[in-house]
């Protein structure tokens, strides 16, 4: 095989080699811009749950707190009914 032959084969690798390594470089670069994206929908969905969880706490704390002043009620109901029950005992 002469020396042109030689160089023309290598120049023709050398070729598909850049070509391949444009292809990967490419591709690096959309896997980049995907792992971003996929990044920020993560951090979102994050702050989703965060809000969530704060969200249903704070129903179950006003659910909480509207049964302690039903129970603080019903005691002092039930304290008036006492009194009028010993009252009409009284009498």
């Amino acid at each position: 095989m002469k020396i042109e032959d030689r160089l023309e084969n290598l120049q023709i690798v050398n070729a598909g080699l850049q070509a391949t390594l444009t292809q990967r470089n490419q591709r690096i670069t959309q896997l980049e811009e995907q792992l971003v994206e996929a990044r920020s929908v993560s951090k979102g969905t994050r702050e989703y749950k965060k809000a969530y969880k704060q969200g249903w706490q704070d129903a179950v704390e006003a659910l909480r707190q509207e049964a302690y002043n039903s129970a603080r009620a019903l005691g002092e109901l039930a304290k008036g009914c006492w009194a009028v029950f010993k009252e009409g005992e009284t009498k």
